[in-house]
């Protein structure tokens, strides 16, 4: 099976091909460039560098969220444009699954690893997982908190990480946080869980898949306090 996965929930976002469980190629989206100008010509050149038809593409992941409203947008739109032109399958990953995934390698067996996004308005986009035999298991569902509402979740081992922790000031000593670089979700954790859910028989309806936002913009909130 080969695979495309988009990971557009934080700037910079990412793309990555896998064939067989092995990534092909992997790339972080251009900084200077917003996503929607950059992405696609990415995807068309990963492809030609891998040798890859366009048309031999079987599943399409992206990241669903949480995370930036426009990265969101843009990631599932492509996603679906796409899955539907080569009539390929389509799975959208959580963000903050993907997160913890990605560190499975350095959070200990069993430990709990809790990922937190940066919400915007002094808030968390938060949840918890627990890694087992090399999979991580879902403790809590995603939710909305105010650091102070988060910070005493937290247990003597626990693993901290995501950009939520630029709105931290201060861990617990016994509470490990993970470096900065591996802050951000990225498209070879989306792939790599997209597949795991479609070996799982999971498939996502291609018209009803949406970016979860998890809240209102901004403006939204505005228009409903009129």
């Amino acid at each position: 099976m080969r695979l495309l996965a988009l990971e557009t929930s934080t700037t910079p976002g990412s793309i990555a091909l896998s064939e067989d469980r092995q990534v092909t190629a992997h790339q972080v989206l251009s900084a200077e460039s917003r996503t929607a100008q950059s992405i696609l010509p990415a995807v068309d050149k990963m492809l030609t560098d891998a040798g890859w038809e366009i048309s031999s593409l079987d599943l399409i992941a992206v990241s669903q969220g949480p995370g930036s409203f426009t990265g969101l947008r843009i990631g599932v739109t492509v996603a679906k444009t796409m899955a539907y032109a080569l009539a390929a399958e389509l799975i959208g990953v959580d963000s903050l699954a993907a997160l913890a995934h990605q560190s499975i390698a350095a959070v200990p067996r069993g430990a709990c690893v809790h990922t937190i996004a940066d919400a915007q308005r002094g808030q968390l986009f938060a949840a918890a997982f627990v890694v087992a035999d090399g999979r991580i298991e879902r403790r809590d569902e995603n939710r909305i908190v105010d650091p102070a509402e988060w910070l005493p979740m937290l247990s003597a081992g626990d693993v901290v990480t995501g950009t939520g922790m630029r709105h931290i000031d201060v861990l617990p000593d016994d509470v490990i946080a993970l470096d900065e670089t591996a802050w951000k979700p990225d498209a070879q954790a989306v792939g790599q869980l997209a597949r795991q859910h479609y070996a799982a028989g999971r498939r996502d309806d291609l018209w009803r898949i949406a970016p979860a936002y998890y809240r209102l913009s901004a403006a939204e909130e505005k228009a409903q306090r009129k």
